[in-house]
């Protein structure tokens, strides 16, 4: 595999791979504690500078995310442009000895398009990917998910003073492999749940599973409903969307789902759509990892939940004390702790 260095203001390390059948990004933000912490994304970018801008926006969100959640280390990702002529294994072989070449400076697992075969994988190489397999490790989206959960049961109880997600209206854009745990959660809190996916299959399985109603894709963030939840890839809250928006708060798991995060949160603010941050409400995974495998700490999914909804609760008191979105309030809080 070819790898370049690139250099990017305002990031330790850019690393570009290529070989016959793939290429892609490995993106340091930065390192705290000497490790940087960040999913791999295989996805179909138009080029290759959308999945580097891909990359330095989502590396940058981890160090925020890992900052706020007070977690000794730094951001990164990795980002790989899928094309047809991938040679799946591989291509995951060749990256893990890439990270394995950091020594434990960047520690790395599943994000979208990565399969649990992926990683296993790439732990025959390296030591630096999550290991889901592990008993007390335990499945990470279900973490991630509980985080959101949690996260949404403090957008409720500002916008509506519930103190339950019970008869909750949620419109849950994408049901992917976090989307479709939080959809089963939330049908269990009591909440009324609409689903929308580009994949009819997942859509039909939630929907026979849990009895859902459906949405498209093209209408679910325009829902008169309590609570939006992106679910899908970033960049899907903008200008042109706003507008149309009716929801009242949005809560999900989207890594930066907002295409301009300083003027969309301002957006949102102005029509007082109440707006929980990505990097707050979706750390579960990165807390838990984290905490299992730097700190060797077995924290339960319910204390990573009461950690979110401390954070969450002491950004939303902020934003309302300073008059200030709530995404630059978690941004400043982020920064003030790196």
């Amino acid at each position: 595999m070819e790898v370049r260095r690139l250099q990017v203001e305002g990031f330790e390390e850019v690393v570009r791979f290529e070989d016959a059948s793939v290429q892609g990004f490995l993106v340091i933000h930065r390192r705290r504690g000497g490790v940087a912490y960040g999913g791999m994304r295989l996805m179909e970018y138009s080029s290759e500078k959308e999945a580097l801008e891909d990359g330095l926006r989502l590396a940058r969100a981890m160090t925020w995310k890992a900052a706020i959640s007070s977690l000794p280390c730094g951001g990164g990702k990795i980002v790989i442009i899928q094309r047809p002529e991938m040679h799946r294994r591989d291509t995951f072989m060749r990256l893990a000895e890439l990270v394995e070449s950091y020594r434990g400076g960047f520690f790395t697992g599943r994000d979208v398009g990565v399969t649990l075969e992926d990683t296993a994988a790439m732990r025959t190489v390296t030591h630096y990917v999550a290991d889901e397999s592990e008993e007390q490790m335990g499945d990470l989206n279900e973490y991630t998910a509980k985080g959101v959960l949690a996260g949404m049961g403090v957008c409720r109880q500002k916008i509506s003073k519930a103190e339950n997600l019970k008869d909750c209206t949620v419109a849950i854009q994408g049901l992917g492999n976090v989307g479709f745990v939080l959809c089963r959660m939330l049908v269990k809190e009591g909440a009324k749940v609409v689903g929308a996916d580009i994949n009819e299959r997942k859509l039909n399985e939630a929907q026979k599973k849990w009895g859902i109603e459906r949405s498209s894709p093209e209408e679910i963030d325009t829902l008169a409903v309590e609570i939006f939840s992106p679910n899908a890839v970033g960049g899907l809250i903008h200008s042109a969307r706003i507008p149309k928006m009716r929801c009242r708060s949005v809560a999900g798991a989207a890594n930066v789902p907002l295409s301009d995060e300083e003027k969309d949160d301002w957006a949102l603010n102005q029509r007082g759509i109440l707006y929980a941050p990505d990097f707050i409400i979706n750390a579960g995974a990165l807390i838990r990892a984290v905490r299992f495998a730097l700190l060797n700490e077995k924290d339960s999914s319910e204390a990573i939940q009461m950690s979110i909804r401390s954070t969450l609760m002491e950004v939303f008191e902020e934003s309302e004390r300073k008059n200030m979105p709530p995404g630059k309030v978690a941004r400043n809080l982020a920064e003030s702790r790196i």
